[in-house]
């Protein structure tokens, strides 16, 4: 008859106590990804490569431009 009582309960997860080292309760064991940017960028270079000039516009004649299109007889 002389046990002194029920026994402690067992320390909660956000109890401080310096006797018990409590281990993480995530762990993480993958390197992180890199951070990359949202939108590629192009170089300056690359950009002004892109964008030619024509030497010459030669002037279509209105009668070739619209002989591309055919009615809707046709």
């Amino acid at each position: 008859e002389g046990t002194g009582g029920p026994p402690p309960p067992p320390p909660k997860r956000g109890s401080k106590t310096p006797s018990a080292v409590q281990s993480p309760i995530v762990v993480w064991k993958m390197k992180a990804p890199e951070k990359k940017p949202l939108v590629r960028r192009e170089r300056a270079e690359e950009v002004r490569a892109k964008v030619r000039k024509g030497s010459h516009k030669k002037p279509v004649s209105a009668l070739k431009a619209l002989a591309e299109f055919h009615g809707p007889d046709d």
